[in-house]
């Protein structure tokens, strides 16, 4: 006789994944119509900032107000 495959456990109905809280009341908010993304091999970086002249090649430098360094796992989550 040919051997029965085992399959991972399936999840219950109506089972779901417990929720992280969340608690935002000390987030700051600010306007960005400007976003780079770059990276390392270890890190990816996403400035975020005000393009003050939005139309053709800027002449003034992008004002880069917030960045976020994360690692590429977190990113993917």
């Amino acid at each position: 006789m040919a051997e029965e495959k085992k399959d991972a456990p399936q999840a219950q109905p109506g089972a779901e994944a417990p929720r992280v809280k969340i608690d935002d009341s000390h987030a700051a908010c600010s306007y960005a119509n400007f976003c780079r993304v770059t990276g390392t091999p270890e890190e990816l970086i996403i400035d975020f900032g005000l393009n003050s002249q939005p139309f053709g090649v800027p002449v003034d430098p992008v004002q880069i107000s917030q960045r976020i360094v994360t690692n590429y796992y977190t990113a993917k989550r």
